[in-house]
C-alpha cells in the first residue's frame, strides 16, 4: 500500500512535469517567429537600400536630390550592417523602433516626391517612385509577434489603418502637389498597393507556417516524451517494489543505495530531456551535471544565476564537456575542481580548473583522449578547447563556443 502511495506521487509529479513542458500555448509560435526574424532582419534593410538605390539611378532626380538618396543609401546600408553585427533589428530592439521603421515607411513617399520634377511622381504607370521600400517592414509588420495578447481585433485594428495610410498615402500626395489625379497616376498607386498587401498577407502566410512548426514539434515532443514517460514509470515502479520487498524482509540498510540508485537514473534521464529541447537551459544543464558528480568529487562553483538558454547543439556540447572534464578530474585522483560558465557577446566560456600536477598541451593532439575528441567537436561548432599554461596551480582547460551556427 506504502509503495502504491508513493508510486502514485511520483507519477503525479512527472504527469505535472511532462504537461508543463509540452502545452503549446501560442508562445510556442512567437519563439519559432522570433527566432526566425531576429538574426535575418539585416536582409530587410538591405534590401531598402537596394530600393533606395534603383530610385538613385532610374528615377528623374536633380543633382541635388540624388545626393540625398545616395546618403539615404549610405545610412540604410550602415543599418543593415548594424544589423547583422548585432543579430538583430528594429522589430527584434522593441516594439517603439519597430514603430520608427514603419513610420520611415510614410516619411519616405513625402521625400522621394519633392525630390523628383514636379508631376513626375506617379507618373508611370509601373509603379509610384521607390514603391519597393516599404515592402521589407511590412513583411515583418505582418508576421511578428507584437501587440496585445488575447486582443487580436486591436492588432487587427491597427493593421488595417496601417496598410490604409501605407497604400493610400503616394495618392493624397500626388494630389496635395500636383492638384490634380489622372488615370495613370491611379494605375501606378494600384500596383504599387498591390505589391504591399501581397508582402503584407505573404508574412500572415510565412507566420501561419512557424505556428503549424510550432505545432509539428509539440507532437514530436509529446511523443518523445510519452515514451520517457513510459521508461520513468517503468524504473520508479520496479524501484517502489523493490524497497517494498525490502521493507517486508527487514533489510533496511539495502533501502538507501536503492533509493541512490533510483535518483542517478532519474537526474540522467532528466538532464537527457533538458538538453533535447531546442533552445537549451545551459546554466540548469551545468548545474545538474554538478549535482551528480558532487558526491566523488569536490567542485567549487561560479556560475551565474538565472536562465542561460542556447540552441541545442551548444547546450548539449556545453553540459557533456562539463561532465567529461569534471569526470577526468576525478579519474585522475584528483579530490577538487573548480569550474566557471561565463556569457560574453555571444560566446560561452567554460572553465575548469583542478589541483594536480598540471597538464601539458601537447595532450590536445592525443587523438586517444577524450580532450581532443572534445576540441575537435568545439571546433565543429565554431569554437575551441586550450590549457592554460598560465596556470601554476594545477590544470586548467578553457572551452569557448559561440551561441550561434558558424556562417
Amino acid at each position: 500500500m506504502r509503495g502504491n502511495k508513493h508510486l502514485d506521487l511520483v507519477t503525479s509529479a512527472r504527469s505535472d512535469l511532462v504537461r508543463e513542458r509540452v502545452s503549446l500555448n501560442e508562445d510556442s509560435a512567437e519563439n519559432i517567429t522570433k527566432g526566425l526574424i531576429k538574426s535575418r532582419e539585416w536582409y530587410l534593410l538591405a534590401a531598402q537600400a537596394l530600393a533606395i538605390t534603383a530610385s538613385v539611378i532610374l528615377d528623374p532626380v536633380s543633382p541635388q536630390g540624388r545626393a540625398v538618396l545616395v546618403g539615404l543609401v549610405v545610412i540604410q546600408a550602415a543599418l543593415a550592417i548594424w544589423a547583422w553585427r548585432n543579430r538583430t533589428g528594429p522589430f527584434s530592439a522593441g516594439p517603439p523602433w519597430g514603430a520608427i521603421w514603419i513610420s520611415s515607411t510614410l516619411a519616405m513617399p513625402v521625400l522621394v516626391a519633392h525630390l523628383v520634377r514636379l508631376g513626375e511622381y506617379g507618373a508611370t504607370p509601373v509603379c509610384v517612385q521607390m514603391c519597393g521600400y516599404p515592402l521589407a517592414p511590412m513583411l515583418v509588420f505582418a508576421l511578428y509577434p507584437w501587440g496585445f495578447p488575447g486582443k487580436q481585433w486591436e492588432r487587427r485594428s491597427i493593421e488595417i489603418i496601417t496598410l490604409a495610410v501605407v497604400t493610400l498615402e503616394p495618392l493624397v500626395i500626388i494630389y496635395w502637389i500636383n492638384g490634380y489625379i489622372n488615370q495613370t497616376n491611379i494605375t501606378a498607386v494600384l500596383l504599387s498597393a498591390m505589391y504591399v498587401l501581397m508582402m503584407f498577407f505573404g508574412g500572415k502566410g510565412i507566420k501561419r507556417i512557424c505556428a503549424d512548426a510550432a505545432r509539428s514539434q509539440f507532437e514530436i515532443l509529446k511523443d518523445a516524451y510519452r515514451k520517457q514517460g513510459e521508461l520513468l514509470h517503468g524504473e520508479v515502479s520496479t524501484a517502489v517494489g523493490s524497497i517494498d520487498w525490502l521493507i517486508e524482509q527487514g533489510k533496511y540498510e539495502k533501502i538507501k543505495p536503492r533509493l541512490d540508485q533510483l535518483k542517478v537514473f532519474i537526474d540522467q534521464e532528466h538532464n537527457s530531456l533538458t538538453i533535447a529541447q531546442d533552445q537549451v537551459n545551459v546554466l540548469r544543464a551545468v548545474r545538474k551535471v554538478i549535482e551528480f558528480v558532487e558526491p566523488s568529487l569536490k567542485i567549487a562553483q561560479d556560475i551565474p544565476q538565472g536562465t542561460g538558454y542556447v540552441s541545442q547543439p551548444v547546450g548539449e556540447f556545453i553540459s557533456n564537456a562539463a561532465a567529461v572534464l569534471l569526470d577526468n578530474v576525478r579519474k585522475h585522483g584528483h579530490s577538487s575542481a573548480h569550474i566557471k560558465l561565463r556569457l560574453e557577446a555571444d560566446v560561452f566560456f567554460l572553465i575548469v580548473s583542478d589541483y594536480g600536477p598540471g597538464l601539458s598541451s601537447t595532450t590536445l593532439d592525443d587523438e586517444a583522449t577524450t580532450l581532443y575528441t572534445l576540441r575537435e567537436h568545439a571546433r565543429t561548432l565554431g569554437g575551441d578547447l586550450r590549457v592554460d599554461t598560465s596556470y601554476k596551480e594545477g590544470a586548467r582547460i578553457l572551452l569557448f563556443v559561440p551561441n550561434y551556427k558558424p556562417r
